[in-house]
């Protein structure tokens, strides 16, 4: 994937094979197929990728009931049960998350800073 100031230089790179050497030669497919020019995509020093939703699937994990920090409980009985007897004290963490297949395609990105 790859932004409109990059497509002529990503297509010349894959179909450009000087003495044999280029190890990205059609790589991205004999007529360029493989290679997509997203207009969002602005930034040339930052790179994309990309995958299809029928070669990978990937689970889309979400923050059960919207609460995404972890709850923190503390048994509140302090005179009773060994809290009393031991000085003890008792937690409980909950972090509620929920996953499922993702119905999209994912892609990343990495922001490159020039200099």
């Amino acid at each position: 994937m790859v932004p409109p100031a990059l497509a002529a230089t990503a297509r010349q790179i894959n179909q450009t094979n000087t003495a044999g050497s280029n190890a990205f030669y059609q790589r991205f497919g004999a007529n360029n197929e493989r290679i997509f020019v997203n207009e969002k995509l602005t930034d040339v020093t930052d790179w994309y990728y990309g995958t299809n939703q029928k070669q990978c699937s990937l689970p889309e994990i979400g923050f059960l009931d919207g609460i995404e920090n972890p709850q923190i409980f503390l048994a509140n009985q302090p005179t009773v049960g060994t809290q009393f007897t031991m000085d003890e004290l008792q937690y409980k963490v909950k972090n509620g998350l929920q996953s499922a297949p993702s119905s999209t395609s994912a892609a990343w990105a990495r922001n490159v800073v020039a200099g």
